[in-house]
């Protein structure tokens, strides 16, 4: 069985490398954070500025890429190893575009 992901948005953050990016959520983060929805797709906005949260299920990564090996090791993790499926990596399992 394929499962297909197809992109509805891009997420846009100030941050450029992944480097920058913080391991753990930071609400006194400074910059611009938002997602661009597609176009043919922003009637499913509607009555959401009515809710005070919402959950955001997303994969990152440029497209293309994949999971070159069976255990990938996250940048931030030293000689740390683990499983593609629950590696939180941009080269996880499934190419994001």
């Amino acid at each position: 069985m394929d499962i297909l992901f197809h992109p509805i948005g891009t997420i846009h953050t100030p941050y450029h490398t992944h480097d920058e990016v913080p391991h753990q959520p930071d609400s006194e983060s400074a910059g611009r954070f938002y997602i661009l929805l597609n176009p043919e797709l922003a009637d499913g906005l509607y009555r959401l500025d009515s809710f005070n949260y919402i959950q955001v299920f997303f994969f990152s990564g440029p497209a293309g890429q994949t999971c070159d090996s069976a255990c990938p090791a996250p940048p931030a993790a030293g000689a740390w190893k683990s499983g593609c499926l629950p590696a939180a990596l941009p080269a996880g399992p499934i190419p994001s575009g």
